[in-house]
């Protein structure tokens, strides 16, 4: 059975288990291999929103920012459309859940944008409605906070 790299990230993210990260490590070394092997074109980007993955998951958070950035403007450059609209969401969940809601809802925006663009209209519709739904549940749960102090 094969688990990509991403999965073996989310895993490690939802249980803390250090086998997930080490594995999804080693698959981030060999993605740096096809990269260095001449597929910087079509890996390149990949392997930018891998190292994003694994900074966010280590801690490195500034690391992360950088590396999301930089596979956005790569798949850009490279013009494959789904893998920078699959950057954007990524990095929308990234600043979701370190606190910048307002990055968080742009890149949102850049995915729903970029999916449409490509043609996956029910994902970016999907899109939408998830993070309007938690955008408004974020809010909702402030604006209570608020009252209660």
């Amino acid at each position: 059975m094969i688990i990509f790299p991403r999965a073996m990230i989310k895993i490690y993210r939802k249980t803390r288990s250090p086998i997930w990260l080490t594995n999804a490590k080693k698959r981030l070394q060999d993605m740096k291999l096809w990269n260095e092997q001449g597929e910087t074109w079509n890996f390149h980007h990949k392997l930018q929103l891998m190292e994003a993955e694994e900074h966010y998951s280590s801690g490195n958070l500034d690391l992360a920012k950088e590396s999301y950035k930089n596979a956005i403007d790569s798949s850009r450059l490279s013009r494959f459309v789904n893998d920078e609209a699959l950057a954007n969401e990524l990095a929308g969940r990234f600043y979701l859940e370190t606190g910048d809601l307002v990055s968080s809802l742009e890149h949102f925006q850049l995915a729903h944008n970029n999916y449409t663009d490509w043609g996956a209209i029910g994902k970016a519709v999907h899109l939408y409605e998830c993070t309007t739904n938690t955008f408004a549940s974020h809010l909702s749960n402030r604006h209570r906070h608020n009252d209660q102090h």
